[in-house]
């Protein structure tokens, strides 16, 4: 006995001193068989069906081994299952008469055996997890700790018994061992991951926040975050350029410091309503600095929420607009002292964008206010319907290919004037570079569509007046040609008879007759070339005639006109 306590305690120490179950159990089941000098000693693992496999074996060189044989024993979990579960120890010195099942035997037979020794190996249930804890039980059969006699038969003492369910025990509170100590394992690991990853995290986290401060701290934009109260939690350097406050001055107070008073009734419709409803908005907003400045920002706002959904801050991203509102509004005091109508129209359903210069009153009879609100899309209904069709068409033709848009067409006042406009515009897109905008200027040429209209009325006019004056023209032309026929046929005739007195052909003449006779003769002579001038004129104005450059003798010319002249004058004053 003091042999089999040391051996007992050597085997026990051995089984504490692993945290492999395959040694533990390996070191068992031969220190088991050298002790009880049995033939086989083994352990068998059951599984969630009762079915088992042998994990360990001790066995004498000349008997069958059955280290990992998986059996499948139906005789066992119908007749033995329960019984061991309820800690039976089994101890049979023959199988042949032991009161076993024939099948149980068949079993035994095909390892040999003639004598069997069987202690259960029970877990307490502490140690283990129900899914359902009303369906736990004090203990859970783990598997067996076997030894075989298979040469002969054998009657196993009761110290024996005693031995193996001690051993058995203490295999028991080894597996328990090594299952905590892989749970501790695993659990360290699991924990070593998440400290890794969790450190992992921080370290990309701080990374972040380094950067992030670092780009807050060089960017032209101020970044301000508020809690959900309003009250300012962090405040960058372009803030403090923008505002003119030190971080110092702002953060944990509201806000609401950075708005005229006048204003704030405003910001729950114009800010905090769309935040909330779509999470993220943008607005141009007057703002005011530390000097009571006014400035005008781009607010960029998105709420920040945490893992339940609730919302911990707000972020705000402003960029000073002010020298663009300026500019804007020069040049919309620029825009309205043009003499036309400058309109910027939506081609979508919406009025953002949409803006027209107040010289549409003046134009239509339709206020700015009212037309931006949604009256662009009865501008059609403006149009004369004779024009409306091949206007909307030629409209839908330039958008389409985004070409210059440019008509002269009839419009109606409100009052049922008609007037024409020249319309010029071209598509673009909008500072958000994704809405399509119509960009263009209406003019008023009702008045040069007037002169117009008077110019060609004029010109047709003058046109029956040439025709008329040419008719006249060529009266004239005809006159002339028999007034020169009728005047020749006696003129000549006086020639003649005047040249036959002057050569005395009807007799002698006194000298005073003679001188009297040349003048007739130079006169009628000079009415002759009268005459041929006038037919040369009327030549010349029908282009039938050349003209020739000739000297002429200015004295004799000169003689010419005055005794023609002198004749003149001599009757005048008989006259």
């Amino acid at each position: 006995m003091p042999e089999q306590q040391k051996l007992l305690t050597s085997i026990i120490l051995n089984i504490h001193k692993f945290t492999r179950l395959s040694h533990i159990f390996q070191t068992a089941v031969q220190g088991i068989r050298e002790l009880l000098a049995a033939d086989r000693v083994i352990v068998y693992q059951f599984d969630t069906q009762m079915n088992g496999e042998i994990v360990a074996e001790s066995v004498l060189p000349e008997w069958t081994s059955c280290i990992n044989l998986q059996i499948e024993d139906t005789c066992f979990r119908e007749n033995y299952g329960i019984a061991y579960q309820q800690g039976k120890i089994c101890a049979i010195s023959d199988i042949y008469q032991g009161g076993l099942s024939d099948c149980h035997i068949k079993l035994l037979e095909r390892f040999e055996i003639k004598a069997n020794l069987v202690v259960p190996i029970l877990i307490h249930n502490n140690f283990l997890e129900y899914e359902h804890p009303e369906d736990q039980i004090d203990q859970n059969l783990w598997g067996l700790l076997i030894a075989n006699q298979c040469g002969v038969t054998r009657d196993w003492q009761n110290s024996e018994v005693d031995f193996l369910q001690q051993i058995s025990i203490h295999l028991s509170l080894a597996i328990q061992q090594v299952h905590i100590y892989q749970q501790s394992r695993n659990l360290s690991a699991v924990l070593e991951k998440k400290v890794q990853d969790r450190t992992k995290h921080l370290e990309s986290a701080i990374n972040d926040l380094e950067y992030q401060s670092q780009v807050l701290a060089k960017i032209d934009n101020a970044v301000i975050s508020t809690d959900p109260n309003g009250m300012i939690i962090s405040w960058n350097n372009a803030a403090e350029q923008i505002y003119e406050y030190k971080a110092s001055e702002v953060i944990g107070n509201s806000v609401t410091m950075l708005y005229f008073p006048e204003e704030l009734k405003q910001m729950q419709s114009l800010v905090f309503e769309p935040l909330l409803s779509k999470g993220n908005h943008e607005i141009e907003l007057r703002n005011r600095t530390k000097s009571g400045r006014e400035i005008y920002v781009d607010l960029r706002l998105s709420v920040i929420k945490d893992d339940l959904d609730n919302i911990v801050s707000v972020l705000g991203c402003s960029t000073d607009i002010t020298e663009r509102k300026q500019a804007q509004a020069k040049y919309q005091s620029l825009i309205e002292q043009i003499p036309g109508v400058v309109y910027t129209s939506p081609l979508t359903a919406t009025t953002q964008y949409a803006y027209i210069s107040p010289q549409i009153q003046s134009l239509l009879g339709v206020s700015r206010e009212a037309w931006e609100a949604g009256f662009f899309n009865t501008w059609p209904y403006h149009v004369h319907p004779e024009d409306r069709d091949w206007v909307l068409e030629k409209l839908q033709d330039s958008v389409a290919k985004k070409t210059l848009f440019q008509a002269e067409y009839r419009m109606i006042t409100t009052d049922g004037r008609i007037i024409w406009v020249k319309d010029t515009a071209r598509p673009a897109l909008a500072d958000d570079n994704q809405t399509w905008i119509l960009q263009g200027l209406a003019i008023d040429v009702t008045d040069r569509k007037q002169a117009e209209a008077n110019l060609i009325e004029s010109n047709h006019k003058l046109a029956i007046t040439n025709t008329e004056l040419a008719r006249a023209t060529r009266l004239k032309d005809e006159f002339l040609a028999n007034m020169s026929h009728e005047l020749r046929t006696p003129l000549n005739a006086i020639l003649g008879m005047s040249e036959n007195l002057q050569e005395q052909v009807f007799g002698p003449i006194k000298e005073e007759q003679k001188l009297a006779l040349q003048i007739i003769e130079q006169s009628g002579t000079h009415l002759l070339e009268l005459i041929n001038d006038i037919l040369d004129l009327a030549k010349i104005e029908s282009g039938q005639i050349e003209l020739n450059c000739s000297l002429i003798n200015i004295a004799e010319l000169s003689q010419s006109t005055i005794n023609f002249v002198k004749q003149q004058s001599t009757q005048k004053t008989s006259d």
